[in-house]
């Protein structure tokens, strides 16, 4: 794979990435919303957690400060 080709994968990637980011955000917005509808705290720190330490156990140590900014 050339330079060029490697940009192109690379930027294949980051619109996959940010598709999948706005859904995420999007699930993220709508649960808030039910959470605020029935009365209910709409941050839990141990839901947080476990999400974070999810993804960072999928992504593996080389990734994992990355992750924890993504997620952050």
């Amino acid at each position: 794979m050339d330079l060029q080709e490697a940009r192109n994968s690379i930027s294949r990637i980051d619109e996959e990435l940010t598709s999948l980011f706005v859904k995420r955000m999007e699930l993220s917005k709508e649960i808030a919303a039910y959470k605020k509808d029935n009365h209910m705290s709409v941050f839990d720190r141990s839901r947080e957690r476990e999400v974070v330490n999810h993804v960072c156990d999928l992504a593996g140590k080389d990734f994992e400060s990355y992750i924890r900014v993504l997620y952050g």
